[in-house]
Order: C-alpha cells, then sequence, then structure tokens
C-alpha cells in the first residue's frame, strides 16, 4: 500500500496505543508516527515539544480540547521513554 491507510480494522487497530489520559486509558493513532515526526524536529524545550507532539496528534486523532494539556503531558511521557529505551544499551 502507499497512500498509509490500513487495509482493514484489524490492520487499523495495530496502529493505536492505548496511553493514560486524565485517568483514563485513550486509544491514540499512530503513536509511533507521532513520535518519529516530532524528534526530527530535533526540539530541546519541553513545553515546545509537548505542544508539537499535541499537534502532529490531532493530524490523526481527534483532541478534546479541554483535556489538550493532558494529552500533552502523556504524549511527553510516551516520547521521553522512547528516547530512554533507545539509549538504554540492553
Amino acid at each position: 500500500m502507499t497512500n498509509d491507510q490500513p487495509c482493514c480494522f484489524q490492520m487499523a487497530a495495530r496502529n493505536v496505543k492505548k496511553i493514560m489520559i486524565d485517568g483514563e486509558m485513550i486509544g491514540i493513532s499512530k503513536l509511533e508516527n507521532i513520535i518519529t515526526e516530532v524528534e526530527a524536529f530535533d526540539l530541546s524545550c519541553e513545553e515546545i515539544i509537548k505542544a508539537e507532539l499535541v499537534k502532529v496528534a490531532k493530524k490523526y486523532n481527534y483532541v478534546i480540547s479541554k483535556l489538550e494539556r493532558e494529552y500533552a503531558n502523556s504524549l511527553y511521557h510516551e516520547y521521553c521513554q522512547r528516547l530512554n529505551n533507545r539509549d538504554d544499551p540492553d
């Protein structure tokens, strides 16, 4: 497939990862893509990274506007975990 669209429900479901947002497990579509895209910006300011994570997440997901700060914090947590996991020399 060249348009990056899943072929079926099962394939689409594989692109969703649940993360804790405001005390609830919320499915985020294309989390890996979101993190990869923001990593490519090579940002160093936490607040700017959080803002970009939410901005990119909105391309693939509905983000409840009154919970944007919680989304930003949870997405940033996932972002940092990915960076830390990559730096760990198993």
